[in-house]
């Protein structure tokens, strides 16, 4: 299951703001993740954290590989876990961002200037 996120650089003029990014659990629908965003110091929303409701109990067994004890821990006691982005070990950028290509500020490629 995908889940959009913000752009990690954003240094693009062109900057799409935001990008898809798979989550490693599997048996998940759009219903039982939240995603959480806040406003960073300039003024940029950006994810904090991912919730998950686990859709059945059978579900914390098909992705046990993935949890930690504190997730299981949290699913028992109340039903769901959180996953904070900045714990992720990889931010993702969009192509414009991610792009060996460069723009000055009226949007013209000058990567071969």
């Amino acid at each position: 299951m995908q889940i959009e996120v913000h752009c990690d650089d954003g240094s693009s003029r062109n900057c799409y703001g935001t990008v898809d990014i798979d989550l490693k659990y599997s048996g998940l629908y759009h219903e039982n993740v939240t995603v959480n965003w806040i406003h960073d110091n300039r003024g940029r929303e950006i994810v904090d954290s991912i919730i998950i409701t686990p859709p059945n109990s059978a579900w914390v067994e098909q992705n046990r590989d993935f949890l930690s004890p504190s997730d299981i821990e949290s699913i028992e006691k109340d039903g769901i876990f959180e996953v904070y982005y900045s714990d992720r070990p990889h931010h993702e950028v969009c192509s414009a961002c991610g792009s060996d290509q460069d723009y000055d500020d009226e949007g013209n490629n000058i990567t071969a200037l």
